[in-house]
């Protein structure tokens, strides 16, 4: 079931839990047990993938190398890094990826 949530009741409780001691633990178990979008779905998860199917396509149309040769940055690389590992799936040899809390949680994968 895809779920659509306002916008700015997502970001407001984003905004709350980044300044609360904690915040972050507070966010699993929400999204978890309470949002139920954690694990990701199979369907989330081949929107995901396909999502960075469009991006490589869209680069590989503008960019005059190997998409081996390119360097990605991906700033907030969340629970899951289902994202990066998609690109790297796709031929992307090099990513950076920086998060300002340690999110990742291998069971998730």
């Amino acid at each position: 079931m895809n779920r659509v949530m306002n916008w700015r009741w997502k970001a407001l409780v984003q905004l709350t839990l980044s300044v609360v001691p904690g915040g972050e633990h507070l966010n699993y178990f929400f999204q978890t047990y309470v949002t139920k979008t954690l694990p990701t779905s199979d369907a989330e998860f081949v929107a995901h993938v396909s999502y960075a199917k469009k991006h490589i396509g869209a680069i590989n149309r503008h960019y005059d190398r190997p998409i081996g040769e390119a360097t990605f940055y991906e700033f907030g690389a969340g629970w899951d890094m289902i994202i990066p590992l998609a690109f790297y799936g796709l031929g992307v040899e090099y990513q950076i990826l920086v998060d300002i809390r340690n999110l990742l949680r291998p069971a998730l994968g």
